[in-house]
């Protein structure tokens, strides 16, 4: 059996990984690896290390991580040790080394659902939106109907927007990497390839949303100009995009909001609207339907309303076949 320390493993794991996932999670994931694993836990063998070790380099991430001289916050916490149990499972599978399990759970890291507009808050963002007549704050159009994300609506170009047949292919985002990784320091926007392989797609273009970037595409003379910006030179940041959406939302009297719940409020509405899970979760560009109904679907109290509607009137018919009497008391709310 081999006995290989976790800092071989590791740097195995990243020349492994490198090839499968874009230049900017791998200068992420480097980053974890040299700063935070290989300095605490690297000179152990897989079979040396016990769940104390990752207790105890867990507990010190956050309350010290060693090197700013600050706690992290428990979700910086949770994805360095996905990252480790990554590298675990790798271990395992090449390296014939024990399976090793992550039982303990990190307090305050759990992922939470993101936020929906309401129906009212949608109606008066969309009137807006088309109100401006411009490229840049119809990306949000595109958000919301089709669910594409804010660092690849940066990286759209007119070339990858196919109005013969009305479809848009999702193939490139922007990414933010750092010239020194194990300092993030020199941070910068590139354009590489989507989040993950999933995220490679063809989405569908509504309608209505077809036919304004056909009367957006009429002034367009270069294929390679990014959507947003109209330039073939320089492509609009996700920061500053987000710092528009933001303005947007003001101008419409709306709550901040985070820019990524466009991408919610299009589950939530597409399952609404009848879509299967597996056709939504695919133009979302998820590996599972599991991430779509578990971080995406947004279920209205109208929804559950009539689900218990439902549920009540099956079960007052299975109570009469069985010649059973069924009361019910008078709702406060009105029937959906």
């Amino acid at each position: 059996m081999m006995k290989n320390t976790i800092e071989k493993t590791a740097e195995n794991w990243l020349q492994k990984t490198g090839k499968e996932i874009s230049v900017s999670t791998f200068l992420e994931y480097t980053g974890i690896v040299r700063r935070y694993i290989i300095p605490e836990l690297g000179k152990l063998t897989w079979q040396e290390i016990s769940q104390e070790d990752i207790n105890a380099f867990t507990d010190k991430l956050l309350h010290n991580d060693g090197k700013a001289g600050k706690s992290l916050a428990p979700s910086t916490v949770l994805h360095i040790r996905t990252v480790l149990r990554q590298i675990a499972i790798f271990a395992h599978k090449t390296e014939s080394a024990p399976e090793f399990v992550f039982s303990d759970r990190i307090p305050g890291a759990g992922r939470t659902r993101g936020r929906c507009f309401c129906e009212k808050d949608i109606s008066k963002l969309c009137d807006y939106i088309q109100s401006l007549d411009d490229t840049r704050p119809f990306g949000v159009m595109l958000s919301l109907y089709m669910g594409v994300r804010v660092g690849e609506l940066c990286a759209l170009q007119w070339k990858d927007i196919d109005l013969i047949h009305g479809l848009i292919h999702i193939q490139k985002s922007t990414k933010k990497a750092f010239r020194n990784q194990n300092t993030r320091s020199g941070a910068i926007w590139i354009i590489g390839s989507p989040k993950t392989e999933t995220s490679y797609r063809t989405i569908p273009i509504p309608l209505k949303i077809w036919k304004k970037l056909s009367s957006f595409h009429e002034v367009i003379s270069d294929e390679e100009c990014y959507f947003l910006n109209g330039r073939a030179d320089r492509f609009v940041q996700p920061r500053s995009y987000e710092r528009s959406f933001e303005s947007y939302l003001d101008n419409c009297g709306i709550p901040s909001i985070n820019i990524h719940s466009l991408r919610h409020c299009f589950a939530t509405q597409s399952l609404g609207s009848g879509c299967s899970v597996k056709a939504l979760s695919e133009m979302l560009g998820h590996a599972s339907v599991t991430t779509t109904l578990d971080m995406y679907v947004h279920p209205t109290m109208d929804e559950k309303r009539r689900s218990m509607d439902r549920l009540e009137k099956r079960m007052s018919r299975r109570g009469r076949r069985n010649s059973d009497v069924h009361n019910t008391q008078t709702l406060l709310y009105p029937k959906a």
